[in-house]
C-alpha cells in the first residue's frame, strides 16, 4: 500500500529506498503520548498555525459556503418562484458534485481538475459580472446559470 502510494506520488519506480528511509525515521521518533502535539504549539509554529486557522475561517466565510448559506435570499431577489426549493436543490447538487469529485480526482488527477475547474470558476464569475449588463428578461437565466456553474466548479 505505502509502496504503491510512493510510486504514484513520486512518479518513479525507485521508491524502495525512500520507503526504507521513512520506516527508519518513524522508528527514531519517540512514542510518548505527550510528544505528539507539542511541536504544533511550540513558539516557532504558533504564528503559522494561527495564520492557517485564520485562512481556513476566511475561506469558509467567503467561498461557496457563503453563497449556499445565502442562496435563499439570492433566489428571492432574482425573482425565482420557489426560492427554498431552488436553494435546497443547489445544496443537494453541491453534495452530489462533491461526492463525484472524489472519484474523478482519482481518475483524472488533481492538477488537471484544478486547471479545468479553476477556469470554469473564472468563467462563472465573469458570467455574474456580465449579467448586470444584459436585458432584464435574460438576467434571471444568466444569474441562475452562473450560480449553478459556480457551485458545480467549486465542488469539483
Amino acid at each position: 500500500c505505502c509502496h504503491n502510494s510512493l510510486q504514484i506520488t513520486r512518479s518513479n519506480t525507485h521508491t524502495h529506498e525512500q520507503l526504507q528511509m521513512l520506516h527508519r525515521s518513524r522508528r527514531d521518533v519517540p512514542q510518548d503520548e505527550d510528544s505528539n502535539l507539542t511541536p504544533f504549539f511550540s513558539r516557532q509554529n504558533l504564528k503559522p498555525l494561527l495564520l492557517m486557522c485564520f485562512i481556513m475561517i476566511f475561506q469558509q466565510s467567503t467561498a461557496v459556503n457563503a453563497v449556499l448559506a445565502d442562496s435563499n435570499r439570492i433566489f428571492t431577489e432574482i425573482g425565482l418562484p420557489h426560492p427554498r426549493v431552488c436553494s435546497a436543490s443547489m445544496s443537494a447538487a453541491f453534495l452530489l458534485f462533491t461526492c463525484g469529485s472524489a472519484a474523478l480526482t482519482d481518475k483524472a488527477g488533481r492538477k488537471l481538475l484544478l486547471v479545468v475547474f479553476g477556469f470554469m470558476l473564472t468563467c462563472s464569475l465573469l458570467l455574474f459580472a456580465v449579467s448586470t449588463e444584459v436585458p432584464e428578461r435574460l438576467h434571471v437565466a444568466i444569474l441562475t446559470i452562473a450560480l449553478g456553474s459556480y457551485v458545480f466548479s467549486f465542488s469539483m
